[in-house]
């Protein structure tokens, strides 16, 4: 991808290069803020800044050629952005006091349903999480969650292992 200066010492870039780039944004944005909203259980701002930041990351490395598949490595970068705002986001929790969550009145059994997941897959350890999120609603191969969270095949069938097992005893105490 060459990149050219402008007489103030700007970079620009070829402009068939940023449709192309824009292209491939228009292709995998949908995909990839669903993969975030799954990972950060229905979470829509952390969603929305793990996919921006995703392609943030990848503009640069896409630009000098080094991604072979432009999915896969977004895939990476947004289980990434993912796991370090979780982190962080545990490590401020567990400074405050823990809130009970008092409910909010009748709600229809979907969507009462879909709370019962978000809370399971919130209550799984991170990798589980990611493992399941990738496999179940991503409809990854476990060769692709391994890619996609630098682990081997292995070590992703233990995750899942765990994580369905994990998900199967809490969704049998809300049945």
């Amino acid at each position: 991808m060459e990149a050219m200066f402008t007489e103030r010492g700007q970079i620009s870039y070829d402009r068939a290069v940023e449709s192309e780039f824009e292209a491939l944004f228009e292709v995998h944005r949908g995909p990839a803020y669903r993969l975030a909203l799954l990972l950060c259980s229905g979470d829509a701002a952390l969603a929305e800044d793990a996919v921006s930041q995703a392609f943030a990351d990848v503009l640069p490395r896409w630009r000098t050629g080094g991604i072979d598949d432009f999915g896969a490595y977004l895939r990476r970068c947004v289980v990434n952005d993912i796991k370090r705002t979780m982190r962080r986001r545990t490590l401020l929790r567990r400074a405050e006091p823990r809130l009970l969550d008092t409910g909010r009145g009748a709600m229809d059994e979907d969507v009462v349903y879909q709370q019962v997941v978000w809370t399971a897959l919130r209550m799984l350890p991170e990798k589980q999480r990611t493992a399941v999120v990738l496999h179940y609603y991503e409809a990854l191969p476990v060769e692709g969650v391994a890619e996609a969270m630098g682990t081997t095949v292995g070590t992703t069938k233990a995750h899942l292992s765990r994580g369905r097992e994990r998900l199967r005893l809490l969704l049998e105490v809300h049945p």
